[in-house]
């Protein structure tokens, strides 16, 4: 806890003066001050900072009860007691010697005891020893006149010898209203490590010694007592295995979260950063990765944190709070797509244990997350080497955000107005009429009403020849309802010579509109080819509609128990003349066995696949970019193009030009080395020479460029679909 939680505790804008000791001068400036009492005497609060002109609040942390201890001047006694205990405070009396403490100042002032004893020259110093600071946040006040990296190299043998180090050191620098910032992990380091940090922070460094009035923090983690090098708890890289799903050596998935010592370096208000990879390997090609989303294409999802649509890049920080002595922590995944609580189960060490018998008991104590095809044969009699960690933890969710891909291929369409109607000359119109994909919720509302198109029984010709019938009731509700999701996983098929049924046993849950807000909910059947039929009510509740930045969003209450089988519930969003399918994502408490980075990379090498390194970012690859992409090229030529990248890395390419007619063509992505957002392409037409180049973007499968050939030229776009 530090200044912005202090300020956000009191009014902002006051000054923050410092007291040392009765006989010691402190300067004090207009604002927050953060100072220390660096004498052996103990200063009464009420005597020293009692002048209310002067001093507005005073704060000091308990490193006992960790709670804050109060003071301000203008309160009565009684006041002052009843405040504090309203906000679970501590009414602060005294600061004993080698304590911090903050003070906010109206006005920039010079603290003097003219009463006191003058110090004694040449008395010793008050002296910070290893007694004085407990594992966690300590606020303390005397250094010595030493920097950070002094005190740290005088108090480390102490303090590992009790089993502490320091992980970090911070103070406020009033005139700048910044932190400056020290961790000893990163001096080690060499280099500009600490400095980078330092730099991306936008914190101060430490350029001169403490003196006996400033007071700062310290951060003390954990150290094996007589452990020596490498022995400590603070900061360095690490990893654990999130899930892995592996067929074999060239078919597997797996997600992996990670930080650098940098990023498990904890900033001024206790939170650590981490890192979300996520690789996959498809027969055929080369290993891909990404970062959020379940698929490369789902990282340009898009979701409301709570003052605009935000997306997680390649290499995202997400952000937790370093565990307490219990194992727990909160967490913020992607920029508020997701916070809650994680907590560890147990921890064991696993060095030395054969990696079957390891796997083994996670799959007995129903953990999932772990799936290795033909185990046994593959992990055999090999064990796990040093320091390997197996952790157990669960995950809380807290808060799940609205959410929607934004690629053309989830535009909500807006019905044809006759279809929707079930009117029985344009149900049955050739060709049927077109739906729209410019769409309002508005207009959705008023057309989508639950009335379907009735239809004669159909008869196909299925697998081997098997003749399959929709039965006497075919009614089309498919421009009649939305979508609020399918409960099943039964496949469809496209060609009816494919399929074993007319209607696969999934069922549809949808919804139309009524008056007055009503939503009303259907349980629907599915055909072979994905259609949606034979619609029964299941109820009704209302709609919302809510205008979140410049979209609106529309959600749904009182919605039927079968939408309980679903992981989402649906969110309709309009947004820059499109409406699209959204989710909010429902809040569960999961569980899962954790590898560390010794430990995963050991199973790595078992299994076949690529070692990996925290220090190292993502870096897309051609499948990173796989989906279908469809666009237009205009110029002194006009015509169509499709695309495709497979997650094999495999292109394919066809288009039709006005003048040429239908043309084949060869399709080269190329992703940068340092560019995690595009990627240069390149489409060459076969025969007539003709050469597309352009980028892909990868969160909106946006493509664009130029084309020439010969003495013809124009631009072309598209998109992921």
């Amino acid at each position: 806890m530090r200044s912005h939680i202090i300020r956000s505790l009191i009014l902002p804008g006051l000054l923050f003066p410092v007291l040392a000791s009765a006989a010691t001068t402190i300067n004090l400036s207009t604002g927050w001050n953060l100072v220390g009492n660096g004498d052996s005497t103990v200063i009464d609060v009420a005597t020293r900072l009692g002048d209310s002109s002067k001093i507005t609040t005073v704060w000091k942390w308990n490193k006992t009860t960790s709670k804050w201890a109060f003071y301000a001047p203008s309160m009565t006694t009684s006041a002052l007691a009843s405040y504090a205990e309203s906000k679970g405070y501590e009414v602060l009396t005294s600061i004993a010697s080698k304590e911090g403490f903050w003070v906010n100042a109206a006005s920039a002032v010079v603290l003097t005891d003219s009463m006191a004893t003058p110090p004694i020259v040449g008395a010793p110093a008050v002296t910070l020893l290893e007694s004085d600071l407990a594992q966690g946040w300590n606020l303390v006040g005397s250094a010595d006149g030493k920097t950070p990296s002094q005190l740290n190299a005088g108090l480390t043998s102490s303090l590992n010898a009790a089993g502490k180090a320091v992980s970090t050191a911070w103070a406020w620098d009033a005139s700048s209203s910044k932190w400056r910032f020290y961790a000893p992990t990163l001096a080690a380091q060499g280099g500009t490590a600490l400095s980078d940090y330092i730099l991306s922070k936008g914190y101060l460094a430490f350029t001169s010694a403490l003196t006996v009035t400033d007071g700062f923090w310290m951060n003390i983690g954990a150290v094996t007592p007589g452990g020596g090098s490498g022995s400590t708890t603070t900061p360095v890289a690490s990893a654990s295995l999130s899930s892995l799903t592996f067929t074999s050596a060239s078919d597997w998935q797996l997600r992996i979260m990670s930080g650098t010592a940098a990023q498990n370096t904890p900033d001024a208000d206790n939170t650590y950063r981490y890192r979300e990879t996520r690789t996959a390997r498809s027969v055929g090609g080369a290993p891909y990765s990404w970062g959020p989303g379940s698929s490369p294409r789902r990282g340009s999802d898009l979701h409301w944190n709570g003052s605009s649509w935000a997306s997680c890049s390649v290499n995202f920080e997400n952000t937790s709070t370093v565990r307490d002595a219990n194992g727990n922590n909160t967490y913020n995944y992607c920029d508020k797509l997701e916070t809650g609580t994680s907590s560890i189960l147990a921890t064991s060490d696993v060095s030395g244990r054969p990696m079957i018998d390891v796997y083994n008991e996670v799959i007995a104590a129903s953990y999932s997350n772990w799936i290795v095809a033909s185990a046994p044969t593959v992990l055999g009699a090999t064990t796990f080497p040093a320091s390997s960690k197996l952790t157990y933890q669960t995950g809380t969710s807290l808060t799940r955000a609205i959410a929607y891909y934004p690629g053309t291929d989830n535009y909500v369409y807006q019905p044809d107005a006759a279809v929707a109607a079930g009117n029985t000359t344009a149900c049955n119109a050739n060709p049927f009429p077109s739906d729209s994909p410019t769409a309002t919720l508005a207009g959705l509302i008023a057309t989508i009403k639950g009335t379907p198109c009735v239809y004669m029984a159909k008869t196909v010709t299925g697998a081997n020849g098997i003749v399959l019938s929709s039965g006497t009731r075919n009614e089309a509700w498919g421009s009649t309802t939305l979508s609020l999701g399918t409960i099943g996983t039964a496949p469809t098929n496209l060609v009816a010579s494919s399929a074993t049924t007319y209607y696969t046993g999934n069922t549809r849950l949808r919804v139309a509109f009524g008056s007055g807000n009503v939503a009303n909910y259907y349980s629907c059947q599915e055909t072979f080819g994905g259609s949606t039929r034979n619609c029964d009510s299941i109820g009704s509740g209302t709609y919302t509609i809510e205008t979140k930045g410049d979209a609106k969003t529309l959600s749904f209450a009182g919605l039927p128990a079968l939408a309980s089988s679903l992981d989402f519930t649906r969110v309709f969003v309009e947004r820059g003349g499109h409406v699209y399918y959204g989710y909010q994502s429902t809040l569960q408490t999961s569980t899962s066995a954790r590898l560390n980075l010794v430990g995963l990379n050991a199973l790595f090498s078992q299994l076949g696949l690529p070692a990996f390194d925290p220090n190292t970012p993502i870096a897309l690859t051609v499948a990173s970019y796989a989906g279908s992409y469809n666009g237009t090229f205009t110029g002194t030529d006009s015509g169509t193009f499709s695309t495709s990248i497979g997650t094999s890395g495999v292109t394919t390419c066809s288009g039709t030009s006005v003048l040429g007619g239908a043309f084949t063509c060869n399709f080269t992505v190329t992703p940068s080395a340092s560019d995690t957002t595009t990627a240069a392409i390149t489409l060459g037409v076969t025969g007539n020479g003709a050469v597309f180049t352009g980028t892909i973007n990868f969160y909106t499968g946006v493509v664009s460029g130029n084309w020439v050939n010969s003495a013809y030229s124009g631009t072309f776009a598209g998109s992921r679909f």
